[in-house]
């Protein structure tokens, strides 16, 4: 009976263990689907940092050349203004 008892509380004592370390195991599972999870977000904001970059440096590449024909533009304006008041003033002065 006695030797009963003392099985019964190693099968009781092996049981707890087994429990112990079956949860251990849980949440080490639970952890590297989380640090998996973690890396998969981080790649999708890497891709769309990425995305974001490229449609930026394409704007400003845009928006360079459009700066560079206004400002060609601008330099003709100037130059037809300034021919257009010379032909003013001396229409004026032949006059």
């Amino acid at each position: 009976m006695a030797e009963l008892k003392i099985v019964n509380k190693l099968v009781y004592q092996l049981n707890e263990k087994i429990d112990f370390q079956d949860s251990i195991i849980v949440l080490y599972t639970e952890k590297e689907k989380n640090y998996n999870s973690q890396i998969a977000n981080h790649e999708k904001i890497s891709q769309k940092k990425d995305k974001i970059i490229t449609g930026l440096e394409k704007d400003v590449t845009d928006l360079t050349r459009k700066n560079t024909n206004l400002k060609s533009g601008l330099k003709w304006l100037g130059g037809g203004f300034v021919a257009s008041v010379l032909t003013i003033i001396t229409l004026i002065v032949i006059k």
